[in-house]
């Protein structure tokens, strides 16, 4: 996961979206590696009531749910990042308040989703049509801590690549992280179905 984003971001990202340069890649990974949130100007995705959720079980007669009850999403090229609140519920025995793994993986294909959209100039709603179907495809996860803080809590997320691969069909390798400690790494088969 140390590997230096900079050698992985050589690669323009595939035509036909937002035309970004060398200091639009910089930027983006200095974003990435810095702690906290960027404030510099960007486009600003409000989401009103959005929300992501993973309710599972490991015993029959106990659940385990987890939401992000998401605020707002900035965008800039090559970067998005995400900021939500977590609301965690558990009938298992001693199971801390934490994210789990899998609401975290079903908030990183919606951040895809928007981006892809600011990306490609599509209309972004939560409501409409859909315009991209996501596939992943690989992924790499370091999670040494648990992440116990429940609100404001914040997704960076860096593309490392977009490569158009087939008709209305491209694989997309992003890096992300939570609060500056849990660290992701992927690639998503996406399908653009805009007609």
């Amino acid at each position: 996961m140390s590997q230096n984003i900079s050698s992985l971001l050589k690669v323009p990202l595939v035509p036909g979206g937002r035309a970004f340069d060398d200091m639009g890649r910089t930027a983006a990974v200095n974003a990435f590696e810095q702690n906290g949130r960027r404030h510099d100007p960007s486009d600003v995705v409000e989401v009103d009531n959005g929300k992501c959720e993973v309710k599972f079980n490991v015993m029959d007669s106990k659940s385990v749910s987890e939401s992000f009850n998401i605020k707002d999403y900035n965008l800039w090229p090559y970067y998005i990042e995400g900021r939500f609140d977590r609301d965690y519920k558990s009938e298992m025995k001693n199971s801390p308040d934490h994210l789990i793994f899998l609401t975290g993986l079903i908030h990183c294909q919606r951040m895809i989703y928007t981006y892809l959209c600011y990306h490609f100039n599509a209309p972004y709603s939560q409501m409409g049509d859909e315009q991209f179907k996501i596939w992943t495809v690989k992924l790499d996860i370091s999670m040494p801590d648990m992440l116990v803080v429940s609100e404001d809590v914040i997704q960076k997320m860096v593309v490392t690549g977009l490569k158009k691969i087939g008709d209305k069909k491209y694989v997309i390798s992003v890096r992300s992280k939570f609060n500056d400690m849990l660290e992701w790494s992927g690639s998503c088969v996406v399908y653009d179905i805009r007609t």
